[in-house]
């Protein structure tokens, strides 16, 4: 038996009740922390209309305050890219994105310049785009600052957005309705949720792993603990009587 992890094309969803505040920061990390070099990073920011506008200004004026450089310098929020093929595969995702027919909202490039002499920084690129089943750009893994936001009308056409990718591994819900955050859980298709939190950043102690493309669909990380291992049941009573579960008694 093995668990198989293998990229996603994840989303944050942000719903018309959402605080924009935790919106906007959950985005920016999913977006753009590691570079967008996570399996869990999200290249699609599904938006309900009724925030986008907000959402949108606010995004993007942050987005030109990340400071990009070296990541060991303190201060600095994003690193380069791993390698040479890697900016050369994002660009050429960023290119095919205004083919597409995106509104770039923030174009993004290769740095150059003696801060950026040691690596292969890129600078985030992102658009809007109302969703296509026939895109490139908006179904296939990218891997860096490349990222989409997708206008929806209502909650029901942000679950459609959201499963329309052959990925599986990372979403995200921004609200404040627990119905609304429930309902995200039910019908979207992912291995990985969260609420009022980025796609990113899982706890090592919960099942991680993904479905569709993303995955075997078998959980990895410390549930795979029980693949190798016989759990048993070893029960303690600390007080001087028993006391049985299930309304048993001892009594004589």
């Amino acid at each position: 038996m093995c668990a198989c992890e293998m990229g996603g094309k994840n989303a944050l969803i942000v719903l018309d009740d959402a605080n924009l505040d935790i919106a906007v920061n959950a985005a920016i990390i999913s977006a753009f922390k590691t570079s967008g070099q996570r399996c869990t990073s999200a290249s699609r920011l599904i938006i309900h209309e009724k925030v986008l506008a907000g959402f949108e200004k606010r995004f993007v004026e942050i987005t030109k305050r990340i400071q990009i450089g070296n990541p060991l310098d303190e201060g600095v929020f994003m690193g380069p890219v791993i390698n040479q093929q890697a900016t050369e595969k994002i660009t050429r995702y960023n290119d095919l994105a205004k083919k597409e027919g995106a509104k770039v909202l923030l174009d993004g490039e290769r740095l150059t310049g003696e801060r950026y002499k040691k690596g292969y920084f890129m600078s985030p690129f992102v658009y809007r785009m109302q969703n296509n089943s026939n895109s490139h750009v908006l179904h296939e893994e990218v891997f860096g600052p490349h990222v989409a936001i997708i206008p929806v009308k209502n909650i029901d056409e942000a679950i459609e957005v959201h499963n329309d990718t052959e990925y599986g591994l990372a979403c995200a819900v921004i609200t404040e309705d627990y119905r609304k955050a429930r309902r995200i859980r039910d019908d979207c298709e992912y291995g990985l949720g969260y609420v009022n939190l980025p796609t990113i950043g899982a706890e090592v102690h919960l099942p991680f792993g993904g479905v569709k493309k993303s995955g075997t669909g078998l959980p990895s990380a410390s549930t795979l603990i029980d693949v190798v291992t016989h759990r048993t049941a070893w029960t303690v009573n600390h007080a001087m009587e028993i006391k049985m579960a299930q309304g048993l008694t001892v009594k004589f």
